[in-house]
């Protein structure tokens, strides 16, 4: 797993612990490493690592693992701009192919009727969960290094 350092200079930090190269294994990142970048770049790292525990997997909805190379992402089922502290939250996460993250995305009441019916409990989850707000800032630095272990 490998991401791509954008070229935006926030993200300097990146750029010199890859020794300059474009791209970075987050799994290769030290504790003593992370503590020295900024919020976007551990939100990056944390953000590859939490989507690489789902890349790949069954689609919820369809079963396919990717479509032509696109592969199975995991789709938050209450949105992360809106619920920042549910971001890397494994129960609002949802392995979808992009044909059904797509739809989910598009048309998202259709979407939550068929998880209303298909997976109640997930649906359960969201409904308790949807207007629980937590204005506290995530510790990123130790959210990096619970999914770093989960990887």
């Amino acid at each position: 797993m490998k991401i791509r350092i954008p070229k935006n200079t926030s993200y300097n930090g990146l750029r010199f612990i890859s020794e300059g190269k474009t791209t970075l294994d987050p799994t290769s990142v030290s504790t003593e490493q992370v503590k020295t970048l900024t919020r976007p770049e551990i939100t990056l790292l944390c953000d590859e690592l939490f989507m690489g525990i789902y890349r790949g997997k069954p689609c919820k909805m369809c079963g396919r693992t990717h479509i032509g190379k696109q592969p199975t992402v995991a789709h938050h089922l209450i949105p992360k701009s809106s619920h920042p502290h549910l971001r890397y939250t494994p129960e609002n996460a949802f392995e979808l192919c992009v044909r059904d993250h797509d739809f989910a995305e598009l048309c998202p009441e259709s979407f939550r009727s068929l998880l209303k019916k298909r997976f109640p409990d997930r649906h359960a989850w969201y409904e308790s969960n949807k207007h629980h707000r937590d204005y506290e800032k995530l510790n990123l630095v130790k959210v990096f290094l619970q999914l770093k272990e989960q990887y």
